[in-house]
């Protein structure tokens, strides 16, 4: 199999596999592309000639970062001498080149300037954005063929291109006016199938842009039933520093510091932010990472300020202000967004909470491979025979606190020889400590191929 180590999200690749045979001229064979033992594609193959070499490839899209084990097989033929030659097992890393996000704004603000500006200047974002100049509603005094300004290309975007993105964002985004509405299913499938979305707020979004009613209302941290589209029941306009919830603690979306301690401190010396968007309640399953000092949803617990939730195997984040740029810009112009863990003087990090914040937040929503709530490593890739393999093992809760005394069975599984499937050689079990971490060895390993995978928790 001729293939490249590594391999990039969402982005084509080719396997050429090269079949080498003697003596079975005029056959034809079924050769079988296997993902993590499952099969992914199939091809049938002429063997041309008593003894030759034919090609065939196979196109391959990955969807998600991480390592795999790939297997390329054929069936064993009447007379063959040898079985273990008709399969090649390899490993590719599927990596992020960029992260695709698609900004939809409603309208120009600081807000979105300043998130806009964060992820342009990002390396690792590939930012295609829009924001809303006009609407149909405003008057000009010549017709829109005069205009530079561009119609809003939502079936482009909603429709063709949607499933290209990594992450979407609507910031401060009503949908109504610009065709959207018949795309919001789409929308919805693509957050259940392993999609992301992240909804800022705004007098146009949330209750107020009117999702309580769309499609996306199920997929949604927060649950809007009941919220007016206008009003103060829908919308504030209050001063107030949010409050980090016990979740929020531990979550990498406001993890600003490594250290608990020095994260709360960071958060309760940011600035205020200035309006709120009103919600019922949590969606079952949703966490509130900050919510309001003061103020209550309809179920009568704090309200939500940031909530993020698992919608199907799709992600999903809720920001119900549009003023989150207090935290940039005038955090670092009062200093207040210092380092708590270097010297006061210095003001290093001044500013850099909004940055840091939504660094968090992209990685969280489009499953970084590092933020697993179970991860189980090898101390290498590639082992000789017989050599030890260490294992090691990190457990975390649903809040990302770490997980102790929890017990991980892992299973070694090992294919059979010209059969589908695995079956487990060995087993182990381990306990993970107070800072949900373990260790493991695996020692006298003969066979040439094994891998390690998580048998319960």
């Amino acid at each position: 199999v001729l293939a490249d180590d590594f391999a990039f999200v969402r982005t084509p690749i080719k396997l050429e596999v090269v079949l080498r045979h003697k003596g079975y001229g005029g056959r034809q064979v079924e050769v079988t592309l296997m993902r993590e033992g499952r099969p992914i594609d199939s091809k049938l193959v002429a063997l041309n000639g008593p003894d030759g070499e034919q090609r065939v490839s196979f196109d391959h899209t990955p969807t998600e970062p991480g390592s795999f084990v790939f297997e390329v097989r054929t069936p064993v033929l009447l007379g063959e001498a040898l079985e273990s030659n008709n399969s090649q097992v390899f490993t590719i890393k599927v990596i992020r080149d960029r992260v695709r996000v698609l900004h939809v704004c409603g309208r120009p603000s600081w807000d979105e300037r300043f998130l806009r500006s964060i992820l342009r200047l990002n390396p690792n974002v590939d930012l295609v954005s829009f924001f809303i100049l006009r609407t149909d509603t405003d008057e000009i005094p010549f017709g829109s063929g005069e205009m530079s300004l561009i119609p809003f290309p939502y079936q482009e975007i909603f429709d063709e291109q949607l499933r290209s993105f990594d992450l979407l964002i609507f910031h401060n985004f009503n949908y109504k006016p610009y065709g959207v509405e018949p795309y919001l299913p789409g929308v919805r499938n693509y957050i259940q199938v392993g999609g992301a979305l992240a909804m800022i707020g705004g007098d146009l979004s949330f209750a107020s842009g009117q999702y309580g009613e769309s499609a996306l209302r199920d997929v949604l941290p927060v649950d809007l039933s009941g919220i007016p589209a206008e009003g103060p029941r829908s919308f504030s306009t209050d001063s107030f520093k949010p409050r980090l919830t016990a979740a929020g603690r531990h979550h990498p979306v406001t993890a600003l510091s490594l250290d608990p301690k020095a994260n709360e401190a960071r958060w309760a010396s940011l600035p205020a932010l200035q309006g709120i968007n009103k919600v019922a309640r949590l969606q079952p399953g949703a966490s509130a990472l900050l919510v309001h000092p003061n103020q209550t949803s309809t179920d009568g617990k704090p309200a939500p300020v940031l909530a993020v939730m698992e919608a199907g195997k799709g992600r999903t984040l809720a920001l119900l202000t549009d003023t989150a740029w207090h935290w940039g810009f005038t955090a670092a112009a009062s200093g207040d967004d210092r380092s708590h863990s270097a010297p006061e003087k210095t003001g290093s990090d001044d500013g850099r909470a909004l940055q840091r914040f939504w660094e968090g937040a992209i990685r969280w929503l489009v499953r970084d491979p590092a933020l697993t709530l179970l991860h189980v490593g090898l101390d290498r890739n590639e082992y000789r025979r017989g050599q030890t393999v260490a294992v090691r093992v990190r457990t975390l809760h649903a809040d990302y606190a770490p997980a102790g005394r929890v017990e991980v069975g892992l299973d070694l599984l090992m294919a059979e020889e010209g059969q589908d499937g695995s079956k487990p050689v060995r087993n182990l079990s381990l306990t993970t400590g107070e800072d949900g971490e373990a260790h493991g060895e695996l020692a006298g390993l003969v066979p040439p191929r094994r891998t390690v995978e998580q048998r319960e928790c």
